[in-house]
């Protein structure tokens, strides 16, 4: 994976992405502000990379099947919106997730929990 070392935004909403996050991922992109990956197929554990994505201020992760703790990012000091699939089923199956530090936990049977559209304006010429 290449080094986007000036990336601020990667907004892959339902994108349909499948398979895992490549641990790479908090290595080459170490200036991201947004990290949009939620309403995806993704799988397997939240990267130990993560830990170094140190700029960050949003991490949506929800509505995957992403497993084991999500507590690889809390010691990040600006994240202040972090979704996971932290929340217990409606019939008290187990979440899918770990975390300590979630903004909001939801759970892939509850299609509205973080259904917004997330904007992220990192450039107010763009408005024009």
């Amino acid at each position: 994976m290449a080094t986007f070392t000036r990336l601020e935004l990667l907004e892959l909403d339902q994108n349909n992405l499948q398979g895992s996050i490549p641990e790479e991922l908090g290595d080459a992109l170490s200036s991201l502000y947004y990290l949009m990956l939620n309403r995806n197929a993704l799988n397997g554990t939240i990267p130990n990379s993560f830990a170094k994505l140190t700029d960050l201020k949003w991490l949506l992760l929800d509505h995957n099947a992403l497993t084991g703790s999500a507590n690889v990012v809390c010691s990040i000091p600006d994240l202040r919106i972090y979704v996971t699939d932290c929340e217990a089923g409606l019939f008290e199956e187990a979440a899918e997730i770990e975390c300590s530090c979630c903004s909001t936990c939801c759970h892939a049977q509850n299609a509205a929990c973080n259904m917004y559209d997330w904007n992220a304006n990192l450039d107010p010429i763009w408005e024009y």
